[in-house]
């Protein structure tokens, strides 16, 4: 076999290595992918299911409580039935999977899990039985006790709002688990690259002394003891005894050749055990001489860049497994490597996005589930209005608050506050579009203020007084009617999550509201009825 035929088989075969190396390092990196993927786009959705869940019952819960108070008509009973349906719905689509305006729903892949959304649906439906139950006792023929159907169902609703907490809980855990999945990928990876770069390194050498021993050969006309040294050479055997006091010529030439391959390999192989070992900062022992500086040369900046490469994916994969938002790539990727960071950069792309989405989704549900338990129950509209003033100023980092109901559909009256000042006789009723409250209830919009006067008003502390820059002006309805408007004032600009909350939340606040007026109608009419 021709050297030239030789030589391509042996690059050949290097090739191999390189590409086999690359395939591996690729399908690490699009297991890494997927993990990621996992947690944005598989796990992130299950969570905020299960958020519904909570938020479709809780206000089926609450509108059920009006109709049996008499403050809502009982026609609506079919709204409150549709929010259980939808309950039951999102509880289906965690099992089986699902799709709807909110997104894609894929089903969970976990037995605990799946054992407690069943027991969720079933409490469910046990919720639904029991609800159809109060409804026809308190509508119909039926005379039940109504406390004993009152204590059964309430203990319905907290069972499975407590389990549907568990659930969300575990999938917070699974998301965790991703990211530390995420890491063992990434050392896997490193291995990978370890493994490939060591029999690189080995398949180089081997192919020299093959290619040497194959080039003796083809010359020709040298003596039998160095066409025997050369294949013991070429077999990779270099435990040679030479005769002493040869210091000149070819066989000269191939003692000291052999004694360098000696010393090349033995500082490469102890190299190369460093690398297996996971120690990548081995110093070269041996002195390189010629060409063979370049395989010195090889190492040390092979062992620099998987030194640097190597750090820079565990304290991104570090990053990732912390659930920290903004980690960067820092090392300087090159060839094939640039692949890993590219994957590294989107996976932290992806987990920010997701759960910066997280964090807001789970931001304003939990208002609005807080919000609910504030105003649930029977309370008095003086009472009601100070729970949603006192949460919705807390909630929203604001530093004051003011809460007005409108009167006999012309008059706004502030009935309650959070650490409101008045200042310069400013006054505590409005008119029909006087002054921002006015305005507002008016035109039935929000307004936003940013560049507040400094006599409008203040907050005060212990330590001094200070005006707030923004104030905002947002009115809350029933059926298309303002029952009042909620004036919150902030040194810092209003975000739009924050309105967004407020938009999502003033339609219950309104019912809520107009709940707690029609009640305290109904209480005065039966009090001036019994006293006639």
């Amino acid at each position: 076999m021709k050297i030239k035929t030789k030589l391509l088989l042996n690059f050949l075969l290097i090739a191999i290595i390189i590409l086999i190396a690359g395939v591996l390092g690729i399908i690490q990196t699009n297991l890494l992918y997927s993990v990621s993927r996992d947690v944005g786009i598989k796990n992130g959705p299950l969570a905020d299911a299960s958020m519904e869940i909570k938020l479709t019952a809780t206000t089926a819960h609450l509108w059920f409580e009006e109709i049996i108070t008499g403050a809502e008509e009982k026609e609506i009973i079919e709204k409150v039935w549709l929010l259980l349906d939808e309950s039951i719905w999102y509880v289906d689509a965690m099992f089986y999977g699902g799709q709807n305006a909110e997104g894609i729903f894929y089903p969970v892949d976990d037995q605990l899990i799946e054992a407690k959304l069943l027991n969720i649906k079933a409490s469910i439906e046990e919720f639904i039985r029991m609800a159809q139950l109060r409804f026809n006792n308190n509508f119909g023929q039926k005379k039940l006790q109504d406390q004993v159907l009152d204590d059964k169902f309430d203990k319905l609703f907290d069972k499975f709002i407590i389990e549907t907490d568990e659930v969300e809980e575990i999938l917070h855990s699974k998301m965790a688990q991703d990211a530390e999945i995420m890491l063992t990928t990434a050392k896997t990876s490193k291995i990978i690259l370890i493994v490939a770069t060591i029999l690189g390194f080995l398949i180089a050498i081997i192919a020299a002394f093959y290619i040497t021993h194959n080039i003796m050969e083809q010359i020709g006309d040298e003596p039998a003891k160095i066409a025997i040294i050369t294949k013991q050479v070429a077999a990779g055997d270099l435990n040679i005894k030479f005769k002493t006091g040869v210091t000149t010529g070819i066989y000269a030439d191939i003692q000291i050749m052999v004694q360098n391959f000696n010393n090349v390999i033995a500082d490469i192989v102890q190299i190369s055990q460093g690398f297996a070992d996971g120690k990548l900062n081995i110093v070269s022992q041996a002195k390189y001489k010629g060409d063979f500086t370049q395989i010195k040369n090889s190492l040390e900046n092979a062992s620099s860049n998987l030194q640097l490469v190597i750090k820079d994916i565990v304290q991104v994969s570090q990053g990732l497994a912390d659930g920290s938002k903004n980690v960067v790539a820092k090392a300087d990727y090159q060839g094939d490597f640039i692949q890993i960071k590219t994957a590294l950069e989107a996976a932290a792309n992806k987990l920010s996005e997701a759960m910066e989405q997280n964090t807001i989704q789970n931001w304003l549900k939990t208002g609005q589930t807080e919000l609910s338990k504030k105003i649930s129950g029977e309370q008095e509209v003086i009472d009601l209005a100070k729970n949603i003033c006192n949460f919705l100023t807390t909630y929203l980092e604001a530093q004051i608050g003011a809460f007005y109901v409108v009167e006999e559909e012309i008059k706004i009256k502030l009935i309650a506050s959070y650490a409101y000042n008045q200042r310069k006789g400013l006054p505590s009723e409005f008119q029909l579009g006087e002054g921002l409250v006015g305005q507002a209830v008016l035109e039935k919009q929000k307004i936003l203020v940013t560049d507040v006067p400094k006599d409008y008003i203040s907050i005060q502390s212990g330590i001094g007084e200070a005006v707030p820059r923004n104030i905002l002006v947002m009115p809350f309805m029933y059926e298309n009617s303002v029952k009042g408007a909620i004036e919150l004032g902030s040194f810092h600009e209003f975000t739009p999550t924050q309105l967004e909350l407020l938009e999502q939340v003033m339609p219950n606040i309104g019912i809520t509201m107009n709940t707690a007026e029609s009640r305290t109608k109904m209480q005065a009419l039966l009090q001036g009825g019994n006293n006639s």
